[in-house]
């Protein structure tokens, strides 16, 4: 009898993750200026819009962005430096930018 290893269901590959990210913000917040520099309170985000974001991206790339560090996010570029890295397996960024890998 053989066995054969299976593979863990890979991420989406028709769109990498920073796209899937900027797909989101472009949905929930159409027209906003989305450079990566760009302030989260210039483009008339309120937690509610966030916490959306949050549960489709989790919902979408089956991973989970932690509420605390939702709640720091301040620019377009720390959203997605969050989503990559925990879609990377990541926990998210601690106060001195260093992230853990998850056990």
């Amino acid at each position: 009898m053989r066995i054969r290893a299976v593979s863990p269901i890979p991420p989406k590959e028709s769109m990498n993750v920073e796209e899937i990210a900027r797909k989101t913000l472009n949905k929930r917040l159409p027209g906003a200026s989305l450079a990566m520099n760009t302030k989260i309170s210039d483009i008339n985000t309120d937690s509610l819009i966030m916490m959306e974001m949050k549960l489709e991206l989790e919902d979408e790339l089956g991973i989970e962005l932690p509420d605390e560090a939702v709640d720091k996010i301040k620019t377009v570029g720390d959203f997605i430096s969050l989503v990559k890295s925990c879609s990377q397996g990541q926990t998210a960024p601690d106060d001195d930018g260093r992230t853990a890998k998850r056990a």
